[in-house]
């Protein structure tokens, strides 16, 4: 109201913005407590952490969405009612123990010319084969550890022992002694003639009697003949080509690499006497027989480069398996009565031999450098597949293809880790 004047007035209301309503908001152990808007943005901050302790996380009572509840410096939208928010702490995480550095410093594996090494301890032996130069070879080496020195791959001369050293982290040093060896070529025993012709026509070969027959054509002047001889071993005497008296049998001695010598006496007949040799046919005993001067011979009998057993009692030519009491030993003759050296497969007990070059049937260990590998024959000859041997304190283990395993192998499902001379490491 107001007293009204003496003369004419005019009054104008005015209006002003009603203030917005605040609501109180509580900071518990930081800082931006006060009243606040809805919808205001509010930014907070926790209060430095105590000793050993670190910010945690920020909690409300009032559903407060934090911008990060994680952060000590953070933010939030008002709600329309007062709230409080509180600053978590925790322990504070204690920083990761140094990790000290490796100390291994191993040399794992050392191959030269792709043979690998065996290592015991700090020793490295190789064995290379007979004929390697070993004065600029260049190992692959697989190590632990920092550094090696010399480096893999780095050519050296192996005619000495190399000592290489490898470094760890740690910086611990391990030095490793690298032995390599050349095999020795063998030294030839063979002495043996192959072929001993005299006027056109081939001998006959015995080389477990140490004889040679030889038909000539009806004719033939044998008192002057000069054969042609091929022979392995150095050397032969009388020399081949060198004319001679066949009247009477003749001795040829051959000399071995080794020294080993071994005389072949030639007996010489002339064609159209009515004295029985050389390979028959008997239809009534349905077997073969070979003749020296109308003689079956028994035996051993080396004819055109091949090896046949003719039955020590009356001749006939054996085939098949054959056990020689004289040799202690088993051999194998096929339908033709040739004698087998080498691999043969026998379809009968579905296994695979090895008779070696005097056709004696292998038993034990045999390398093969065909394969590149070793192989085992037990007892009855057959050679050993999917199989665990034990030899001289070691055990070895011979796949499916009958080879010697070696390096890390599964077998049944389990590992197992082979030397490269096929023991088996525990």
């Amino acid at each position: 109201s107001f007293t009204m004047p003496a003369k004419a007035v005019t009054v104008t209301a005015t209006y002003k913005p009603i203030p917005p309503a605040t609501y109180a908001l509580t900071v518990v152990k930081g800082s931006g407590s006060g009243p606040y808007a809805e919808g205001a943005t509010v930014n907070i901050t926790a209060d430095p952490p105590a000793g050993g302790q670190e910010f945690d996380t920020w909690i409300s009572d009032g559903g407060v969405i934090f911008a990060s509840d994680t952060s000590a410096a953070t933010s939030f939208t008002m709600p329309a009612k007062a709230v409080t928010v509180t600053a978590t702490y925790k322990p504070t995480t204690p920083p990761a123990p140094p990790v000290a550095p490796s100390e291994t410093n191993d040399i794992i594996s050392f191959t030269l010319a792709g043979v690998t090494g065996i290592i015991d301890g700090t020793n490295i032996t190789v064995g290379l084969p007979a004929g390697t130069n070993v004065t600029n070879l260049d190992p692959v080496i697989t190590h632990s550890g920092v550094s090696i020195d010399p480096a893999s791959g780095a050519p050296r001369d192996f005619t000495n022992p190399v000592t290489y050293t490898v470094t760890a982290e740690s910086g611990a040093v391990k030095t490793y002694t690298v032995t390599v060896t050349v095999a020795v070529p063998p030294v030839s025993s063979a002495h043996d003639i192959t072929l001993f012709t005299l006027a056109g026509s081939a001998g006959t070969i015995d080389h477990k009697a140490g004889t040679i027959t030889v038909t000539v054509p009806a004719g033939t002047d044998i008192t002057k003949l000069a054969p042609a001889i091929t022979h392995n071993g150095v050397s032969i005497d009388p020399a081949s080509g060198a004319p001679r008296d066949f009247t009477n049998p003749v001795t040829y001695t051959v000399t071995a690499e080794d020294g080993g010598t071994k005389a072949y006496t030639v007996t010489v007949t002339v064609a159209g006497s009515s004295l029985l040799n050389g390979w028959h046919y008997l239809k009534a005993e349905r077997v073969w027989k070979y003749y020296v001067n109308s003689v079956a011979k028994t035996g051993w009998l080396y004819d055109a480069r091949n090896w046949y057993f003719l039955d020590y009692t009356d001749g006939h030519m054996l085939v098949g398996w054959q056990y020689d009491k004289n040799y202690k030993s088993w051999f194998y003759l096929a339908g033709n009565g040739k004698m087998k050296t080498g691999w043969f497969y026998d379809n009968s007990d579905k296994a695979w031999y090895f008779f070696i070059g005097d056709g004696t049937m292998k038993l034990g260990w045999e390398y093969d450098k065909q394969y590149k590998a070793w192989f085992y024959f037990a007892g009855d000859g057959a050679m050993a597949v999917n199989n665990w041997i034990k030899y001289k304190g070691g055990r070895y283990y011979l796949g499916g293809n009958g080879k010697m395993l070696t390096g890390k192998r599964s077998i049944g499902g389990r590992a197992y880790t082979f030397k490269a001379n096929g023991v088996w490491v525990r």
